[in-house]
C-alpha cells in the first residue's frame, strides 16, 4: 500500500473513528485500526466488536493494499505532524510515514486478522436530516439507565409507527421522548434498542455538520450512515418497557415559561440538591 494525503485528513478520520478504541480489550487486533485502499480512497476502521464505525478518507492512492497498526500510536503521530501531504506506505511488517523531515516506522499486523465488519442491508431503512436526528438524541440520551444489570433500558428506543420515529430513554425515575416526522416513509412499524454510547458516538460523529443521515435496521443490528462515515453497532436484546402507561394523557394546570429564566432558576436551585449525610 502506498498512498499521499494531507495530515489533516488523516487527523480527521482517525479522530472520528478512534473513540471506538479502547485499551482494555482482552484481544490485540482490536487496538489497532484497519487501513484499506478502497475505490480509490483511504478507509479507516475500527471496532470493539458491539460498535464498529468506518470512514473514507480523501488521498492520492498510488498502490493498493490494507494493513492494520495499532491506532492510539497512530493517532498521537498523526495529531503532531505538520499539516503537509504524508506519505504514507507498508514494507513488510512495518508502516512508514514521511512528511517534510519527518520519518517514522510502526509495527503493523496482517489486515485479514482484523474482525470482519457487517454491512446492514436487509431490513427496514429510512432517512432524516443528521442535525434532526442529532438534536433529539441529545435531548433524550440522557434519560437511559447506567445499569446493566436491565439493559433493555440501558439503551435508547428507536421506534417508528404511522411514519413517526420516536426516540425514547428511561431509567425507571425519568423519561425522555422525542417525535420526528419521517418524510416519505413506506416501510412497517419497527422498534430497536440502541446502545447508549453508539447514540453518543453517533451525535460525535454529526457534530455541527449538515446533511441526510440514512438508517438500516435488522433484527440484531443498525447501521447509520453519514457524508462517507458508517456506523455499525448490535442492538440491545429485550423488549422495552410500556412507558406510554405512565405519561399522562391530560393535565390539570399547564404553563408556558420563559427557558431562560427556567433555565437559570434550575441552575440556582440544584446548589442545594446535593446529597447530604446526617449524624443521628
Amino acid at each position: 500500500m502506498k498512498i499521499i494525503c494531507t495530515q489533516e485528513n488523516l487527523k480527521t478520520g482517525l479522530s472520528i473513528i478512534g473513540k471506538v478504541l479502547s485499551s482494555t480489550n482482552t484481544l490485540p487486533i482490536l487496538n489497532n485500526v484497519l487501513m484499506k485502499t478502497e475505490h480509490g480512497v483511504l478507509k479507516l476502521s475500527s471496532t470493539n466488536l458491539e460498535l464498529a464505525i468506518s470512514t473514507q478518507v480523501r488521498c492520492k492512492v498510488e498502490e493498493d493494499g490494507g494493513i492494520t497498526v495499532v491506532g492510539k500510536t497512530l493517532g498521537d503521530l498523526v495529531n503532531n505532524l505538520p499539516n503537509q501531504n504524508t506519505t504514507i506506505q507498508t514494507s513488510g511488517t512495518e508502516l512508514s510515514l514521511e512528511v517534510g523531515n519527518y520519518h517514522t516506522s510502526i509495527k503493523t499486523m496482517p489486515a485479514d486478522e482484523f474482525p470482519l465488519i457487517p454491512v446492514v442491508s436487509d431490513g427496514q431503512s429510512f432517512s432524516l436530516e443528521a442535525q434532526e436526528l442529532k438534536n433529539s438524541m441529545d435531548q433524550v440520551a440522557f434519560a437511559a439507565s447506567n445499569n446493566q444489570t436491565q439493559p433493555e433500558i440501558s439503551g435508547v428506543l428507536f421506534a417508528v409507527s404511522g411514519g413517526i420515529l420516536k426516540i425514547v430513554a428511561t431509567d425507571r425515575y425519568r423519561l425522555a421522548e422525542k417525535k420526528i416526522e419521517l418524510k416519505n416513509y413506506s416501510g412497517t412499524d419497527l422498534e430497536a434498542i440502541v446502545p447508549q454510547k453508539t447514540v453518543v458516538e453517533i451525535s460525535r460523529i454529526i457534530g455541527g455538520q449538515k446533511g441526510l443521515l440514512d438508517v438500516v435496521v435488522s433484527s440484531t443490528q443498525a447501521m447509520f450512515s453519514f457524508n462517507n462515515t458508517e456506523v455499525v453497532s448490535r442492538l440491545v436484546d429485550g423488549q422495552y418497557p410500556d412507558y406510554q402507561q405512565i405519561i399522562p394523557s391530560s393535565f390539570q394546570i399547564s404553563a408556558v415559561l420563559d427557558k431562560s429564566l427556567l433555565v437559570g432558576a434550575l441552575k440556582t436551585t440544584s446548589v442545594f440538591s446535593r446529597a447530604v449525610s446526617y449524624t443521628h
